[in-house]
């Protein structure tokens, strides 16, 4: 398939689209109307990105081959998905592919990094200073964008089947630190010494925003049916298990999920002792690099970087 008939099924999917624009149906949003929209985000630049960030920031000429980027005010899973999403488009469509400040500040949590084209410091005055195209507009027209412009996706992308042929390539840049993989470890011993069990699958349920999220257009997340079912399978297969349940939701899951085989993610304590970010997305993507098996409500790209059997 043709990199830009790819990324049109993703636009014409309603599960791949942004409540936003769903509701909108608006292609032709500024970036100033998209800020509006998120409530914060890319206009932010003079309180969020430090000045020695833009120190080194040219004026894009017409000349210059568009940037594409990604504005969205997630937490750490909806950029990693992105990051990953812009990176591979990027490619695709032979854009320059820059990433704000935020979203690499907050991937830096838990990734060691390497040097990123950071928007702001590639751009000076990104906001202001370019005409902004919607991915959808650009589809449309290739060929009068491709220069001088800052072309961007809906507010949380996640092209799965544009980045799903980038994984590995995108599991060398995004490398876990020592301290989540410390953290991973310890969990991970701690629960097979209490447990005496030899195998051990990881349970990620995300609930909170995501089933606001999916209330928006008439979904709804698996239920605890799917996830014990999901379980006596791994009890077939492997006989000698223990699970983890990962979520930001723990008071839901020790209620819904109880068993003399089933644990939960460690206390707030561990958590910053480890210094990761308090996330169930960074405690999941850690774990499941530790743990071969795993469970999961949602696949996310987290959930693929790391060595799990989903």
């Amino acid at each position: 398939m043709e990199p830009i008939e790819c990324v049109k099924n993703f636009l014409s999917s309603k599960e791949n689209l942004s409540p936003e624009i769903e509701m909108t149906g608006r292609g032709d949003w500024t970036l100033s109307q998209l800020h509006h929209n998120l409530g914060s985000g890319p206009c932010d630049f003079d309180e969020e990105t430090p000045a020695h960030v833009r120190t080194m920031c040219k004026p894009m000429g017409a000349t210059n081959t568009s940037v594409l980027a990604n504005f969205n005010n997630g937490r750490l899973g909806n950029q990693i998905s992105s990051f990953a999403s812009v990176f591979s488009l990027s490619r695709r469509l032979g854009l320059q592919a820059a990433y704000p400040y935020r979203t690499v500040r907050l991937l830096q949590q838990l990734f060691d990094l390497p040097p990123l084209q950071i928007l702001e410091s590639q751009i000076c005055d990104p906001c202001t200073g370019l005409h902004h195209v919607h991915l959808d507009e650009y589809n449309g027209s290739p060929a009068d964008f491709h220069r001088g412009h800052l072309i961007h996706t809906e507010a949380y992308p996640n092209y799965v089947e544009v980045y799903s042929a980038d994984l590995e390539e995108l599991r060398k840049i995004l490398k876990l630190k020592s301290e989540a993989k410390n953290y991973a470890n310890t969990v991970h011993s701690n629960i097979k010494r209490k447990s005496g069990k030899s195998n051990t699958v990881c349970v990620h349920i995300r609930r909170k925003d995501y089933q606001s999220y999916l209330a928006g257009f008439g979904g709804r997340s698996v239920g605890v049916a799917y996830l014990n079912r999901a379980m006596q399978i791994w009890r077939r297969q492997l006989g000698d298990v223990v699970f983890l349940v990962v979520s930001d939701d723990l008071d839901w899951s020790r209620k819904k999920l109880v068993d003399d085989d089933i644990y939960y993610s460690p206390t707030p304590s561990l958590v910053e002792k480890s210094k990761l970010p308090r996330d169930s997305v960074a405690e999941n993507i850690a774990i499941e690099d530790d743990i071969l098996h795993s469970i999961e409500d949602r696949l996310e790209l987290g959930d693929l970087l790391g060595n799990n059997g989903a």
